[in-house]
């Protein structure tokens, strides 16, 4: 698939050396979801790894889904040139669009 870095990322995922640097103990779950990502060949391959809890997000983030990274901490991906409804096996290009802790937002 292939894997859009959004916006507010841009520096921190523009290497493995600033995931690390701005992940730590998180950067290499984040390296392994992307590069996962990147070698899948659709979003629905991505969706059946139980470990990333793969689920759809509402709110501020409707029409992205989720991918657990470790505890709260998740990556927000939205789905990219392909029209509603989706079906996840068509969706082979994504953006990233947050690493983050929304949990603590209720």
């Amino acid at each position: 698939m292939e894997i859009i870095i959004g916006n507010k990322l841009k520096k921190k995922c523009l290497n493995r050396d600033s995931i690390i640097k701005n992940y730590g103990s998180m950067a290499g779950r984040v390296i392994r979801i992307i590069d996962t990502i990147g070698a899948s060949q659709n979003l629905h391959e991505v969706s059946k790894i139980n470990s990333y809890k793969f689920h759809q997000l509402a709110g501020n983030y409707e029409g992205c889904y989720a991918i657990s990274i470790n505890g709260n901490y998740r990556m927000v991906v939205s789905p990219c040139n392909i029209d509603k409804p989706y079906e996840l096996k068509n969706i082979k290009e994504l953006e990233i669009v947050d690493i983050l802790d929304y949990h603590w937002r209720w």
